[in-house]
């Protein structure tokens, strides 16, 4: 079945975000999910609004992969320190 009108692409955006965000048969991507939920919220999908409010009200966090043979101890202890964001936090714009 072809996606032929609005309703389905942006059902089928917001689908593929769900899926990205809680990695259903992909990988996880945190980045991708937002991207997803940003294009249906575009088409005016109702829960894409909700889900995109929600990126923009905590953040997305960079998945930081386990890679102690790439860095050194202290490097990755610093960057724990401070969160790594995809999107930075902004409750003005999630409300």
């Amino acid at each position: 079945m072809a996606l032929s009108n609005n309703d389905d692409l942006r059902d089928a955006h917001y689908l593929f975000g769900i899926l990205y965000e809680k990695g259903l048969s992909v990988e996880v991507s945190q980045k991708t999910a937002f991207e997803c939920f940003k294009k249906a919220a575009s088409l005016q999908h109702a829960y894409a609004h909700t889900k995109l409010g929600h990126c923009y009200y905590s953040g997305i966090k960079e998945q930081l992969k386990d890679s102690f043979d790439l860095m050194s101890q202290e490097t990755e202890a610093s960057m724990m320190d401070e969160p790594q964001y995809i999107v930075q936090p902004d409750r003005k714009l999630a409300l």
